[in-house]
């Protein structure tokens, strides 16, 4: 119950810092309701979130349409599902890019600013 409310009161301030439909996440935090609730007119823009993954690098993830659902806002571009590192990194022009999900949902890679770059690149796909 602390746990969750401090994610809120993080996440609520992230969401302030917002940029461009991206949420930023110094570290992975339950996130998606929050945004999906928030009363923040931000919240409503917020496309992906990106935050440090367990195994090294970064997720970026696309935020769903409702609480628990896999259907996305705006899914990554359709020619990365589920592709293999080598192919996502000459079609997508990301170095660093290792995974995208077959469902569009999330991506992983090992640099920040590749990250970000991911994010960018899907939402003005």
């Amino acid at each position: 119950m602390v746990a969750s409310r401090k994610a809120k009161v993080i996440v609520e301030e992230k969401i302030e810092e917002s940029s461009e439909g991206i949420l930023i996440l110094d570290r992975y935090m339950p996130w998606k309701d929050i945004v999906l609730s928030s009363s923040n007119p931000k919240a409503k823009d917020i496309m992906y979130a990106i935050f440090p993954s367990k195994r090294g690098g970064y997720n970026i993830v696309a935020t769903p349409k409702e609480p628990g659902s896999f259907d996305v806002k705006k899914a990554f571009p359709e020619s990365w599902a589920g592709q293999d590192e080598k192919t996502l990194q000459e079609i997508s022009g990301i170095k660093t890019i290792s995974f995208c999900h077959k469902g569009l949902f999330i991506c992983a890679c090992k640099t920040f600013e590749d990250a970000v770059k991911i994010a960018e690149i899907s939402i003005n796909n």
